[in-house]
This record gives C-alpha cells, structure tokens and sequence, in this order.
C-alpha cells in the first residue's frame, strides 16, 4: 500500500484506517494529528515465496508522525520528520525493527523532534545488535535548520511491556520517561545521555 502527497495525510472519518503488508507512506506536511491519530494496520505474516514481509515505512518533510497500530506488532523500516516534527508511534503488539527478508533487517529508523514510542503490548526494537537481533534506531532532537530549540524539550518517552533496546544514532539523548515491565537497554553513538524529566 503507497500513499503519496505533497500535502498532508489524515483519517477521513470513524474507523478509517490504512492496512497492506507494506505500507509506505510519503507527505510534505505531516501523517496523522496529535487529535486524531492515522490509524494503520499492517498486516501479518510474511507470505510464503514472495520475500514480502511486513514493514511501514512513513516520511514526512515537515509536520508530526502520529500512528496508532491497531492490529498487533508495528515493524518499522523507517519512520522519519525531516525537518523535526513530533513522531507519535502507538502500537497494540510490539514496535520492532522490520525484515527485508529471512536473514536481513531493514533500517528500523525513527527519527524527529520529539518522540514518543508506546507498546502496548510488547517491547521496543529486537535486540542490542552485534550478532543478535538490532535496536530499534533513533534519532531524536531533530530540528530545522536554524532553529534553537533547547534539547530538552525534544525529548524521548517510550512506554513498553516488554523489552526496550533503543539505539540513538546521532547527537545526544534527552530521555524524558522509560516504563517497562521488561528490560532497558539504551546505547548513545556520538554524545550523551540525558534528563529531560523536571519532575521525578
């Protein structure tokens, strides 16, 4: 399933929502609202024979990234606001990095401003990588050119009940809230990992 626009992408009514095994996703402004999440399904399992399994990938040059998966895991390839908007991932499974095919991963990018990561019934990306399964890659703090925005109001909040392996790929972590029932494991390539919780 590819939706294309130059524009933005919102649900059109109750219940609408978007499902394929691939859905790829390209907008100029934005892909779902803080007020009314895109809805998407995307559907399980691999076929048999055809290399095709399941992965979302959803680009938006500017704007916010607001998805709610309706139908278990969410396996991502790359989900990304150019220049800095808020991504929003809601997931009823799992949020893990998608395959390309039995023995490769895909991307398993996320990457904007502010993020926000929920599994509602699973974790967060596959494993802490090396020889085992990979992290799912983030890279936060996303800003457009110019702007200023203090690091800590472009922060990550990932809710999980499961295990949560986050990669962040570029610059500084500002780590709002982790909550999990499982494990956290968290690696930062090229800078620091930070507060960005005034409260607790």
């Amino acid at each position: 399933t590819t939706i294309n626009t130059n524009k933005d992408i919102q649900t059109a009514g109750d219940g609408a929502y978007v499902s394929g095994r691939r859905i790829v996703m390209s907008a100029g402004t934005g892909i779902g609202s803080a007020e009314v999440p895109l809805q998407i399904d995307v559907s399980y399992p691999a076929v048999a024979g055809t290399g095709t399994y399941p992965s979302l990938k959803a680009i938006t040059t500017s704007g916010p990234i607001v998805l709610a998966e309706i139908n278990g895991d969410l396996p991502i390839d790359e989900v990304s606001s150019t220049s800095g908007g808020t991504i929003a991932l809601t997931a009823v499974g799992a949020i893990t990095v998608a395959q390309q095919n039995s023995t490769t991963w895909a991307l398993g990018s996320v990457s904007g401003g502010l993020l926000r990561l929920t599994a509602d019934g699973g974790g967060i990306g596959n494993g802490i990588g090396g020889t085992s399964a990979p992290p799912l890659t983030i890279n936060s703090g996303v800003q457009p050119a110019g702007s200023k925005t203090p690091g800590r109001l472009l922060s990550v909040k990932a809710t999980a009940h499961g295990d949560v392996y986050l990669k962040e790929s570029a610059g500084d972590l500002w780590l709002d809230q982790l909550i999990t029932t499982g494990k956290a494991w968290i690696q930062v390539v090229g800078g620091g990992l930070y507060d960005a919780n005034s409260v607790s």
